[in-house]
Order: C-alpha cells, then structure tokens, then sequence
C-alpha cells in the first residue's frame, strides 16, 4: 500500500486492475459450455457470496474509496448497489478500534426545560449482557421515551433486560425479544400503568468469533438508524404512529379509533408498553423485528423522537460523519484516543442540533461504534 499521506486512488485501482488482469492470464481456459455468466443459477450461499469475479472488482472499489475518503469524510457517495457483496458485511475504513467490547458508545440527553419541566427518556446499556450458556458475547442497548411519567421507563430500565435474559435461556434472541415486550407490557398492566407508557427500542449485539448481528425489537418511535457505509443510513425500524396508514389499520383492526392523528384522540404513537387504558382499544405492544448484520466501522444511532422530529436520518448521518472527521483530525495517530473523543461528543452534537433546529421534546442520543 502507498504510504497514506500520498494515497491516491487512482494508481491503486491502476495496480488491482494489472493484478486481476494478471489473475485472468494465469486461469485455465473453460469450455465454451461453461462460458454464461458465473452468477446465473447461483442458489443460496452461493449466491449471496456474490463469486462473479466482476461483484468482487467492485467490492474492493467500495474498500478503496472508503480509505481515499479518510481525510475528506463529509464527502458522500451514493449507496452502494453492488449485487455480489452483501452490503452490510462491507468493512468501512475508519479511525478507530473497538479492542474488548462489541461496541464502544456514546450516550447525551437534554430534558430540553425550555419547553419541558421533567426528563422521561431513558437508556440502558449492558456490555457484556450474559443471557445464557455459549461462547458468542453478546450487548444489550436500549432506548425508552415515556409518556405521562417516568413510571413505565423506570420499570423497563430495571427489568425488561431480565425479561430478555430470562426468555433466552430456552429461545432465540427475535423470539426472546418478543416474548418479554408481551410480558413486561403485561406487568405494567398489573402494576397499574393506566396513563402512562413508553416507547422501547432495544438492539441485542452477537459478537461470535467471524461476525456481529444484530436483533432489534421496538415499539413506538424511537428510531434506530444503522449507517452501514460513509453516507449511507438505513433506518432499522418504522415509526409506530397512527399517522401511517398500516397502523392506523391496525388500530382501527384491534377496535380502535384514529382521531386527530392519535390514538384515541389522545396518544400520538400506536405502540407502546403500558398505556392499559387504550389496550384492547386498537394500542399495541407488539414489537416489530429486524436482524442485520455488521461490520468493523459501522455506526448504529438510536434515539427519542426529540431528535428525529427535527434532524433526518441523512443529517444525522452528515453530523456522525463530521464528528468522526473532527476527531481524526484532532488525534489522526490514536485510535484510542479518537474513540474516547467520539464517546464525548458525538451524541451531544446530535442533541445540539436538535435544539438548534427547534425540539421541543426532551432529547436521548446513543450512538454505537463497531
């Protein structure tokens, strides 16, 4: 590799094409018989390993780019689109190390007492999370957003990871999810959560010995934002509000009524745990569910809606990116130190720009770093 203070791309995409060029040369000659393309028919493995040496020549273009843009990270380019590479399993040049962990984290909130006089949002982060027997690590992360109190994240905080812990001892990790949102919706009914509620957006990472997963449950809107590549966001959940057309459907399906665009007339979000006094009248706590795959510099954002009402998913992505070109920057020979400057300050910039733009909600940010 060039020496990266004179990287330049195009001698490196120079010398690879010479290398495949030099790799096709070396190659048996096929029978015509075995001339169509490599890909058709592929089935299964074999398909998504994307073999085609054309899906490959593209895949190291993506690495390529991604180390030409290092030093100019606030530059995007579109999603990648390449069939034979999974595009989540692409490894993302980036300044930092996570050595120890699954993740590295950064966590800030603001109760916003402009508007608001009391914090509702919650968190939880557990690393290393221990739900049962096994070799793989795993972490547990969450976000919670209450309503008319802070009753329903409290309890959520001290016991919907135990739910989850307990519920894995004999399931998988979606199924697990699953059940304990159910049961822990179920406990706050007994424990009379009548008018009060949250939201819950909870991300379970797998770290095994070749790869990292990760088994996302929620209700509500409280979104989780995966930025898979420089530029890229892919939101891993949907917004659960009455507005959209699919759960007003499911509202109105379980008895319920859409007035206003709540609820009821009353609640904003058309899933939550607790909030008993609308359940059998059209109000969740079934959570969706998501699995994806990442790589090493992959950044998940989680976050209340005190930030996504105001900041998109790409501007999100656009402060992310500025933040990690401040602290390469700041610290461009220590990875260790890059990361403790994005543990600091990038979630706070997040909060920072949501009342900027004018939040009037309190506000939670927890961004995870791979």
């Amino acid at each position: 590799m060039p020496d990266s203070d004179n990287f330049s791309l195009s001698g490196l995409l120079e010398e690879l094409e010479l290398e495949i060029e030099d790799r096709e040369k070396s190659k048996p000659k096929q029978s015509s018989a075995a001339e169509k393309p490599a890909d058709e028919g592929l089935q299964g493995p074999e398909a998504e390993r994307g073999v085609h040496d054309d899906w490959q020549f593209m895949g190291l273009l993506e690495g390529l780019e991604g180390s030409a843009q290092n030093n100019s990270m606030s530059q995007f380019r579109p999603k990648d689109k390449s069939q034979g590479v999974k595009r989540e399993a692409i490894q993302v040049p980036r300044p930092w190390s996570v050595e120890g962990s699954l993740a590295f984290t950064s966590l800030a909130s603001d109760a916003n007492s402009a508007y608001r006089s009391y914090m509702e949002d919650g968190s939880l982060v557990l690393q290393p999370f221990e739900p049962g027997s096994g070799s793989d690590r795993w972490g547990f992360f969450a976000v919670y957003d209450g309503h008319g109190g802070r009753e329903a994240v409290d309890y959520c905080e001290m016991r919907l990871h135990q739910q989850v812990a307990l519920e894995m001892k004999t399931s998988t990790a979606s199924d697990a999810l699953r059940t304990a949102f159910l049961k822990i919706d179920s406990q706050l009914g007994m424990y009379g959560a009548w008018n009060h509620g949250t939201t819950a957006t909870v991300v379970l990472v797998q770290g095994s010995k070749t790869a990292r997963s990760l088994y996302v449950a929620h209700v509500g809107d409280s979104r989780a934002v995966l930025i898979e590549n420089i530029g890229c966001p892919r939101s891993l959940t949907k917004d659960h509000r009455p507005t959209d057309s699919e759960e007003a459907k499911q509202v109105t399906d379980g008895g319920g009524i859409v007035s206003g665009g709540r609820v009821g007339g009353d609640l904003a979000i058309s899933r939550s745990l607790g909030d008993h006094r609308l359940k059998g009248k059209g109000l969740s706590c079934n959570p969706d569910l998501c699995t994806a795959s990442v790589a090493a510099g992959h950044v998940l954002i989680v976050a209340t809606d005190g930030l996504w009402d105001v900041v998109s998913d790409e501007d999100a992505c656009r402060i992310v990116e500025k933040s990690v070109e401040q602290a390469a920057e700041a610290h461009s020979k220590s990875p260790a130190e890059i990361a403790t400057w994005l543990q600091n300050r990038t979630s706070q910039e997040l909060v920072d720009e949501a009342k900027r733009l004018g939040s009037r909600d309190n506000i939670l940010v927890l961004t995870l770093f791979f």
